[in-house]
């Protein structure tokens, strides 16, 4: 009779405890969405040419993002479009147009003083839990110094997609990319070395990384290659971020990156 008490008991113990393990590895491991660039078919091509003429000329740069097995999100330039595919037909769920979007707190950190180029959106889409996603809107500022180099530079507001064309604006103003390159033989160095390495690249660039529900990770990179005649030093520098999308707070670059 002990015998068996003994054993109902470690029976039980053994539910519980896995029990618990389910239900803690369901708090511990959150459902990440995961997306599948498609490569769109001739068919599927014709048919949103059909549904959006007006874009049928970036089809070179059209993202199609597979969520669900009859589902996508068509990213064209300024718009968004939520794409529900049934017996190979395509039809249109919702949509957000971002043509007349305004950053609000646009400001350049390499570039200066400047008018924003126009906005579009990023070919991709950025989980915020598990039913809900953001895009990042792009917008920039850029200019081609002629003989001395160009430079350009890009910031992102991320907003989330909501029902029926609307949208809830995220994070503001987050640097995403920065390109500089500068020509520093300016004084016949070529003449003396062929091979001189005229040209100095810098750039900076920013990854977003889901890691659980309303949480994201930014890691910032911005280095140099730097040119012998521009007596500026080289540099690779690395930062992450950890986001809270309920508390947003101003993510910049740190200010003694700038002073390399």
């Amino acid at each position: 009779m002990f015998s068996l008490f003994k054993k109902l008991k470690m029976n039980k113990l053994i539910l519980m405890i896995l029990f618990l393990s389910l239900s803690f590895g369901a708090v511990a491991k959150p459902y990440v969405m995961e997306f599948y660039q498609e490569d769109l078919t001739e068919s599927k091509k014709k048919q949103l040419c059909k549904m959006f003429p007006d874009d049928c000329i970036n089809e070179n740069v059209w993202a199609f993002k597979k969520v669900k097995d009859d589902q996508y999100y068509f990213i064209s330039q300024e718009k968004v479009y939520l794409i529900r595919e049934k017996n190979h037909k395509l039809s249109i769920e919702d949509h957000w147009d971002f043509l007349n979007y305004e950053p609000k707190k646009s400001k350049s950190i390499w570039f200066g003083d400047g008018k924003v180029m126009g906005v579009s959106v990023k070919n991709a889409l950025y989980p915020i839990d598990g039913q809900n996603l953001a895009v990042a809107i792009d917008y920039g500022w850029g200019e081609n110094r002629q003989s001395k180099g160009l430079i350009t530079e890009s910031n992102v507001d991320f907003v989330k997609l909501e029902k029926n064309g609307q949208y809830q604006v995220l994070l503001e103003n987050i640097p995403f990319y920065y390109y500089s390159m500068t020509w520093h033989c300016l004084n016949g160095e070529l003449d003396l070395d062929p091979n001189a390495k005229c040209i100095e690249n810098e750039e900076f660039n920013l990854s977003v990384t889901y890691m659980k529900p309303k949480k994201w990770q930014m890691i910032m990179k911005y280095e140099r290659e730097a040119s012998p005649f521009s007596k500026h030093p080289e540099f690779h520098v690395q930062k992450s971020v950890d986001v809270n999308l309920d508390f947003p707070r101003e993510i910049t670059v740190p200010n003694e990156w700038l002073k390399y």
